[in-house]
């Protein structure tokens, strides 16, 4: 019987892309992207392209939730780990935008908007479906926290996985919309904001050393 995840639906023959059941997560969310190409107009194939790559890849890397321009694509049910992030896969949850960090400013802005409220809607729906199935009490809030309480999972809330990851990873990326993800977000679950904006000092956008996806 399919899950309506697209991963657990379609099992990765060569690199199983999720495990580690769970009954608790820490209501820790991180906002990536997942380095494809970025569509710039017309439908948008981001999403269904790379969970097509995530099902078939023979390294590791996934994430709970992928969105781009036009659609939202679950991967993977919050009870279990998801191989977004090396520091806190563990008991986090993970959300990702199918375009280039380097890409935001480039795209039209009401493109570009639609993509970050559409990661908005799936961190509500992903956080409403941890607390539904009792993995959490309350949903995650609309604020930023820093680093250290995303890899100990010690505060609920959002942050950027180049934040964990500095030397080898950038995303979000510096012109991630955070104000728009936040406001959004707080809407959908009925709560406000406790925190908009940077809560580290702006990063410089580093560039990849190996063109393509990466996770």
């Amino acid at each position: 019987m399919a899950t309506g995840y697209y991963l657990q639906d379609n099992p990765n023959p060569n690199a199983g892309q999720y495990g580690w059941p769970r009954n608790r997560v820490s209501g820790v969310v991180g906002i990536h992207t997942a380095e494809n190409n970025t569509c710039f107009n017309g439908p948008d194939p981001g999403d269904a392209d790379v969970a097509r790559f995530i099902a078939g890849r023979s390294d590791f890397g996934s994430y709970h939730v992928l969105v781009d321009a036009d659609s939202v694509t679950p991967l993977v049910h919050p009870s279990w780990a998801a191989w977004a992030d090396t520091t806190n896969n563990a008991h986090a949850m993970s959300v990702s935008a199918a375009v280039a960090a380097n890409d935001w400013l480039a795209m039209e802005e009401t493109r570009r908007r639609q993509v970050v409220i559409n990661m908005a809607a799936a961190a509500a729906e992903l956080v409403q479906t941890a607390v539904r199935d009792g993995l959490l009490d309350s949903p995650t809030p609309a604020r930023r926290i820093t680093p250290a309480e995303a890899i100990a999972g010690s505060r609920a809330g959002f942050y950027g996985h180049g934040e964990t990851n500095p030397s080898t990873r950038y995303d979000p990326g510096k012109d991630f919309d955070w104000n728009l993800f936040l406001t959004t977000y707080a809407g959908y679950i009925g709560g406000g904001i406790a925190t908009v904006g940077d809560i580290t000092p702006e990063r410089p956008l580093l560039i990849p050393g190996v063109a393509g996806l990466y996770l």
